[in-house]
C-alpha cells in the first residue's frame, strides 16, 4: 500500500511536466498564421523583359518594359543598361537607355521603361533588341528576336 501511494503521485508530476512542455513549445515556437508571399512570389534573376516578348511584331517607337533583379545586372544611377535595335543591315537605332522608374531606385527589382524610334523605320522583316550592361564587372547582354509590323 506504501508504494501505490508513492507511485501514482509521480506519474501525475510526470505527466503534468509533458503538457507543462508541450504547452509552453507550442506557445513559445514562432508560428505564423498567414501566408509568406516571400515564398511563393518567384521573380527571375537578372534581366527580365516584359514587353516586347521574344518574336512579338513590333510598331514604332517600340516601348521596351521590365525589371532587372541584380545577378550580375546592375544599375548604372538611373539605368539600367542600353537597348539597341538592330537589323539584317546593322544598327537600326543608337543605344537607349533603360530608364529606371524613380519609385523603385532603392528595392530590388529594379523597373525600366524605354522607347526606341529608329531612324529608318523598318517595314518588314526581323531584328534583335540588343541590351548591354556594363555597370557590372563583367559586362552582360541579352537579346531578343522581334518581327517588324508590314
Amino acid at each position: 500500500m506504501h508504494q501505490r501511494g508513492f507511485i501514482i503521485p509521480l506519474i501525475l508530476i510526470f505527466f503534468g511536466v509533458i503538457i507543462a512542455l508541450v504547452a509552453l513549445g507550442f506557445f513559445r515556437s514562432e508560428k505564423t498564421l498567414g501566408v509568406n508571399y516571400k515564398n511563393l512570389i518567384h521573380v527571375d534573376c537578372g534581366l527580365t523583359v516584359k514587353t516586347p516578348k521574344v518574336h512579338d511584331t513590333v510598331t514604332f517607337p517600340i516601348k521596351v518594359s521590365g525589371y532587372i533583379n541584380g545577378c550580375g545586372w546592375l544599375s548604372d544611377g538611373n539605368s539600367g543598361g542600353t537597348v539597341t535595335l538592330i537589323g539584317t543591315g546593322g544598327a537600326l537605332s543608337n543605344a537607349v537607355p533603360l530608364s529606371i522608374a524613380e519609385a523603385s531606385t532603392t528595392d530590388l527589382p529594379l523597373y525600366f521603361e524605354a522607347k526606341i524610334s529608329p531612324a529608318v523605320v523598318p517595314h518588314d522583316g526581323t531584328g534583335v533588341l540588343f541590351f548591354r550592361n556594363t555597370a557590372s564587372p563583367t559586362p552582360e547582354t541579352f537579346q531578343i528576336p522581334v518581327n517588324f509590323a508590314k
